[in-house]
């Protein structure tokens, strides 16, 4: 799902950073309850299940950032500890990898080089 403003979503506003800071909170909660990253994002009640679903979405993406690529937790006892499919793990990362590589090219575009070969 896109974050342009929508009427389920007012963007990254201070009302729309408002409520994906409390959404991830929520779940961050409800995880260190020992809930499964599922039963965890079906705590987000009050939320249109579109902006929902970026929610989790993005939000997995966070974690396997903070935990693998930060801690060096492996991506399969991620899985186990989520109590989440390998795969479903493994096409996250491969989401944050080309979200990374899009915000590189954007913030360094490529520049031609001034030296002759």
């Amino acid at each position: 799902m896109s974050l342009e403003r929508t009427s389920e979503w007012p963007g990254f506003t201070p009302e729309g950073y408002a409520i994906y800071e409390k959404a991830v909170q929520q779940i961050r909660t409800a995880l260190a309850k020992g809930h499964s990253y599922d039963q965890a994002c079906a705590t987000l009640h009050n939320l249109a299940t579109g902006v929902r679903d970026f929610i989790r979405d993005d939000f997995l993406k966070i974690l396997l950032a903070e935990e693998h690529l930060g801690n060096g937790i492996a991506i399969d006892d991620l899985a186990l500890t989520l109590g989440l499919p390998y795969e479903r793990i493994k096409a996250a990362m491969v989401g944050l990898i080309r979200e990374i590589n899009r915000a590189a090219i954007l913030d360094f575009p490529p520049m031609a080089s001034t030296m002759t070969h």
